[in-house]
């Protein structure tokens, strides 16, 4: 447990334009950065951090910092500032952690950033600033834990092959296993069969794109290998209960900031 709550100074969303590094600096507030596009490289206290998509970092108050390699493609990630914080306070937060799950962190972001740019008691903002900090610590003991090697093998091929119409038999052809045995062993890791787990990946990389690019919903449909425009639309109604224009407009409200 936390002896003090943290306090939220400020959050938004970087976006680089053109070469970009992180400043060299020395801020009054701890920082938390998690990597949304791009690769950002990062010294502090005579340590040195790759952040790539999908890794969060926390800088901490007191301490200088600096970004060491120019990037030429963009970048883009969350942060946020917070007083009366840092990483020795919460046992298990991880310094640096690659995330297991990053949509849950990036939606989290929105909802911060949604209601902190809202008209509601700043005492919203602070709740979400405690439950995307427990969300944060909770993916870095599963990722020291350690996953199930063949199902963590699985899960990394469905997400990068997610843009694909996949089905539980092409996956346990391409491991060379019994489709049952697969849905088994997902069933017990996940309490979900292989097939929940594929329409979960499809789903990340739909809602993704929906909160991170100006892609039209057709256009969203055919990069993910939907055959059909309506059945876009009806696959993710029927596991969200909204439709997708919905979901984009509902997290409007964030502070933006690029250089």
């Amino acid at each position: 447990m936390m002896e003090k709550d943290p306090i939220l100074i400020s959050a938004g969303r970087f976006t680089s334009r053109g070469k970009w590094i992180h400043p060299r600096r020395c801020l009054d507030s701890s920082e938390l950065i998690v990597m949304i596009e791009g690769m950002a490289v990062l010294e502090e206290g005579g340590r040195t951090y790759r952040l790539s998509p999908g890794t969060a970092l926390v800088l901490e108050e007191g301490l200088e910092h600096a970004g060491v390699e120019y990037s030429t493609e963009r970048v883009s990630f969350y942060w946020l500032h917070m007083k009366e914080f840092s990483t020795a306070q919460v046992p298990g937060l991880q310094k640096q952690t690659v995330l297991k799950d990053a949509y849950a962190l990036f939606l989290l972001f929105r909802l911060l950033l949604h209601y902190n740019n809202s008209e509601v008691p700043s005492a919203v903002s602070q709740h979400l600033l405690q439950v995307l900090l427990a969300e944060l610590r909770l993916q870095g003991q599963q990722e020291n834990e350690g996953q199930n090697t063949l199902v963590a093998r699985i899960c990394e091929w469905i997400r990068i092959n997610s843009d694909q119409p996949l089905t539980v038999s092409e996956i346990a052809l391409q491991f060379g296993y019994n489709e049952d045995y697969l849905s088994r062993l997902f069933k017990k890791h996940y309490g979900k069969g292989l097939k929940a787990v594929v329409d979960e990946m499809k789903l990340l990389q739909i809602k993704r794109l929906l909160m991170d690019s100006d892609l039209t919903l057709a256009e969203i449909a055919n990069a993910l290998a939907f055959e059909d425009y309506k059945l876009f639309l009806k696959f993710f109604k029927y596991h969200e209960g909204i439709t997708p224009t919905e979901f984009r407009n509902h997290y409007g409200e964030i502070h933006t900031n690029n250089r």
